[in-house]
This record gives C-alpha cells, sequence and structure tokens, in this order.
C-alpha cells in the first residue's frame, strides 16, 4: 500500500538521508492535553459499564479514571477515599503504550498545509511517498528492536464513536486505529503503524535510521 508522510521541510535533508522520528502514543496523548492535538479519544476504550465503583482511590490502577473525572469536573479527590460508586457513567481506558508512526493513504498538500497552522504545530509542507508502508513498517520495527518493540500492526484507521468493542477487526489492539467521526479526522485519510512493546519497557519518542532509501521518495 502506497502511503504519504507530511512534514516540515526543515526534516526534508534528515528524511532524504533515512532519518525518521517516530513517536509514542503516550506523547500523543500528552499533546492533546497540552491542546496541540485535537483528538481526545487518542487511543483509548470507552466502554458502557452502568456502574463504577471505587474500592480504594488510592490504587494505581483508578489513577486514569479518577483523572478524567476531576478534569469533567464530576469528582475530585483529596487524599484517599473508599467505597465510592458511580452509576450511569461509561469507563475510558488507555491502551498501553507503543511507538507511532502516522502517514497518509491520499496526497492532499493544501490540506496538511492548512490544518497544521490551524492546531499550532509547525507547517508540513513537504512529503514523501512511501511506495510499500508495510515493508517500510518492517524495517522500522527491526530499527526499534532494541527498545522492546515485540510486533507491529499496519491499518487504516475507521472513524466511528470510541464506545463498545469492535468484533470485525483483525488487530490486536484495534482501538489504535480508531478516530472521531467528524470529518477534520476523515479527511487525514489516516494509515498508522503501531509497535508494540514489552509491558515493562518505558518508552519515549525516537529516530530511527532507516537504510534501504528505495522504500520511499521525497515528492513535495
Amino acid at each position: 500500500m502506497r502511503v504519504f508522510k507530511y512534514f516540515n521541510r526543515k526534516y526534508k535533508e534528515d528524511i532524504s538521508n533515512g532519518l525518521f522520528f517516530v513517536n509514542t502514543i503516550r506523547a500523543l496523548q500528552s499533546q492533546y492535553e497540552a491542546g496541540s492535538i485535537s483528538d481526545p479519544t487518542e487511543a483509548t476504550s470507552t466502554n458502557n459499564t452502568g456502574k463504577l465503583f471505587f474500592s480504594d482511590t488510592g490504587k494505581e490502577e483508578y489513577k486514569d479514571h479518577l483523572q478524567d473525572l476531576e478534569c469533567l469536573g464530576i469528582m475530585k479527590v483529596d487524599g484517599t477515599s473508599t467505597n465510592i460508586t458511580i452509576e450511569n457513567c461509561s469507563v475510558r481506558s488507555r491502551l498501553p503504550n507503543a511507538f507511532v508512526f502516522c502517514t497518509a493513504e491520499k496526497r492532499n498538500d493544501d490540506y496538511w498545509r492548512r490544518i497544521s497552522l490551524e492546531e499550532g504545530g509547525e507547517r508540513r509542507d513537504s512529503c514523501i511517498l512511501i511506495h510499500d508502508i508495510r515493508e517500510f513498517s518492517k524495517q522500522m520495527a527491526e530499527a526499534l528492536s532494541n527498545w522492546g518493540v515485540t510486533s507491529f500492526a499496519v491499518d487504516k484507521c475507521f472513524y466511528e464513536d470510541n464506545v463498545g468493542m469492535i468484533s470485525d477487526s483483525t488487530t490486536r489492539y484495534p482501538s489504535y486505529f480508531r478516530k472521531p467521526d467528524k470529518q477534520q479526522f476523515i479527511k487525514q485519510s489516516e494509515v498508522r503503524s503501531v509497535f508494540l512493546v514489552q509491558p515493562d519497557i518505558e518508552i519515549e519518542p525516537k529516530k530511527i535510521l532507516l537504510i534501504d532509501k528505495s522504500l520511499f521518495e521525497v515528492v513535495c
């Protein structure tokens, strides 16, 4: 599958030489919290539970849920509380951290120049054509192997509400590829490469070098 990768032209020389930046899921979520991306459901899974029970709010496993409730103004916990029940609710869970490389199935130069400025980020005024994203991702996985990568998946993103389970996906963690059903995301025609890591390894965004430069070419 052919895809396009947009970036600021100041990185053109690095990319031409095979040097690529690979982000992480946690870094993307932090960018939303900082206001620099517009997807609040990035790599999360939301399920209607009907009832949420906290036996002890001091437990690490409740940390993300409590932060969400505080951000929504529903509940603020000072210290440790026990036996709290919240009814008629949905639970949003963060997926395990992973490396992620985002591309576009369709070329749309004007859109990417405009949207990057609207989101307050760097102008994405250059792009490469990746001839085969699966082979490209395979080589990326090899380059990332020193940071605990165990497997990877490549898929087109799909656009629907972030609630409930997905029964028709072939990926291990389909919610990595789910985006809100809104035009601003649909226009991106996003294709993702997600690189899963061992659960006990902490990861941060990396720059990696790909040796085989025949896999891509600069087109603008």
